[in-house]
This record gives C-alpha cells, sequence and structure tokens, in this order.
C-alpha cells in the first residue's frame, strides 16, 4: 500500500506491505504528475517502516522515480526502513542511480529518533550516516 501527501517541505510518502510493482508503476505516475506541478526545489519524506523487500520487477521503476524526482527539483530526500538489511539493499539501489549523495537511509530500530534524524537531513542538511547508532553512555553527568 502507498500513501502519499504533498507537504509544505515536499512530499511524504509511507510505504507498507504487501506491495506490488503495479502498485509501485501507479504511484510513480501520480508522483510524476505532481512534481511537474511544483514550483521551486522540494524534498522527499519516505517512511517504509512497515514495507518488507520491494519485488524484483518494482525495483526499476523505483530507480527511475528517483531519477526523475532529482532532475526536476529533488533537493534532499531520506528513507525510513524497518532494518539493516532493506537499508543496504536501498543504498545499493542509490549507489546504482548516483542518488546517494541526496538521499540517506535510516533503520528505524537501530534509531528510535528517526523521523527526527529524517527531517534533519531533509530540512537543514545534517547527515544522518554521520550519527552513531544509541549507545548506553558510560560517561558520568557532571
Amino acid at each position: 500500500m502507498v500513501i502519499w501527501k504533498k507537504k509544505d517541505f515536499g512530499f511524504h510518502f509511507t510505504l507498507s506491505s504487501p506491495l506490488t510493482s503495479d502498485e509501485v508503476d501507479r504511484w510513480r505516475t501520480e508522483v510524476e504528475q505532481a512534481v511537474r506541478q511544483m514550483r521551486g526545489g522540494f524534498r522527499v519524506f519516505v517512511n517504509m517502516v512497515d514495507c518488507e523487500l520491494i519485488p524484483a520487477e518494482g525495483k526499476p521503476i523505483l530507480e527511475d522515480l528517483q531519477i526523475f524526482c532529482k532532475e526536476n527539483g529533488m533537493i534532499r530526500s531520506v528513507v525510513i526502513l524497518g532494518d539493516d538489511i532493506t537499508v543496504m539493499q536501498m543504498k545499493l539501489v542509490a549507489k546504482k542511480t548516483g542518488i546517494y549523495e541526496w538521499e540517506r537511509y535510516i533503520d528505524a530500530s537501530s534509531h528510535p529518533d528517526w523521523e527526527e534524524l529524517g527531517m534533519n537531513w531533509i530540512i537543514n542538511g545534517i547527515d544522518p550516516d554521520g550519527i552513531a547508532k544509541p549507545l548506553v553512555s558510560c560517561i558520568k553527568s557532571q
């Protein structure tokens, strides 16, 4: 299932399983139409915490959509995922399409503050890849 909303920063997408390639294709068409109507740059927040691996036939559609958005004004995007395996899968897609410079991936299972990290990336350019996973502090407060 795909739910998307236009926001003041750009677009917010929520994808959840089961996700078919037909649904990904319909989503691409809708997003392309909305992007063409945008004035100026935009940012994208994608919540895929409840989405399992993308179907193989849906990956080229996703790659095309990433490139389309970047070529048509996307400034930055963030994708929130539910596990580290999916994060690795998506990073491979991003590096293949050349979008990794503008898109970051956050593992929600490792970062309970994933929404804040994502918004800080797309709005303020604070790179979540430079932020370590939460650890128990061994330093005493003074």
